[in-house]
């Protein structure tokens, strides 16, 4: 099979496993900037390479938003639009800043991502200036440093995107965030069915290995590293602790380019409680 043939053959498995017609795909797409920055984002990234390359590259026509991404957008960030349209909005543990760049195109106000690899934050600052915003900074620096918060004083919403599962201290990240006066939290988190709706708060806990694109949590001295996968009610007691309400919870399924079974997710959403 080319990669044409399995790129077309993922994308029809994936549009029918979500159900997805022609018109809902259009629709979305709609919400999304043009591909080639998302493209450029992942295959820079994930090939070694920096905005240099820019002028020599050349999208894959064929190419298009993969559908597993779309539906995951869209659930953290197009269902939450209103915390994001003309808002102050961070993102911690902003990777390659895709959360920046979807945010920006949503016409966030300012935005603002934390990530602790610089490689990381200068493409993800190329590719967004090249799409055309300036309304952004992207920090280098790690969620136990407290001064990095300052950066994100009195924002209005907080993304944290497949992060709270991918770290070890959640209790430390929550407590820094309540200091800046953040209104809203978007969590979007990997579940673990047997404990996903269950009313007993619940981390489950994994043990992964480290990579040379230094994923996962950034700590150079360990080659392995703790990943805790918090369930809602885990989440309502830590948020309820530092004044946040919880507002809704949508789930969804995250499919993969293989064979692997669709991966349960979940997006959480919090509020600061005008009572304290």
């Amino acid at each position: 099979m080319t990669p044409e043939q399995e790129l077309l053959k993922n994308q029809k498995e994936h549009r029918e496993f979500y159900n997805l017609s022609a018109d809902d795909e259009a629709e979305l797409l709609k919400h999304f900037p043009d591909k080639k920055y998302f493209e450029f984002l992942y295959h820079a990234w994930h090939n070694g390479l920096n905005g240099d390359h820019w002028g020599e590259w050349r999208p894959w026509e064929i190419w298009n938003y993969p559908i597993r991404d779309l539906i995951r957008y869209k659930n953290i960030l197009l269902n939450n639009s209103e915390l994001i349209k003309g808002a102050k909005v961070a993102n911690i543990g902003s990777h390659i800043g895709v959360e920046i760049l979807f945010s920006l195109n949503m016409g966030a106000k300012y935005c603002v991502g934390i990530e602790p690899i610089e490689k990381k934050n200068e493409l993800a600052t190329f590719v967004c200036q090249k799409a055309g915003f300036k309304n952004f900074e992207l920090v280098t620096g790690e969620l136990k440093q407290e001064h990095i918060y300052q950066n994100i004083k009195d924002f209005d919403t907080l993304i944290l995107s497949g992060f709270m599962d991918m770290i070890p201290d959640h209790y430390r990240l929550i407590d820094s965030v309540s200091t800046t006066g953040i209104e809203n939290i978007i969590i979007e988190v990997g579940e673990k069915e047997e404990h996903s709706r269950s009313i007993i708060p619940h981390i489950t806990w994994n043990q992964y290995g480290t990579d040379e694109h230094g994923y996962g949590p950034f700590n150079p001295a360990v080659t392995t590293a703790m990943h805790g996968f918090p369930n809602l009610a885990f989440l309502k007691i830590l948020l309820g602790e530092f004044g946040y309400e919880f507002q809704k919870q949508d789930f969804f399924h995250h499919t993969s380019q293989d064979t692997e079974k669709p991966k349960l997710r979940s997006v959480s959403v919090f509020k600061k409680s005008k009572k304290r």
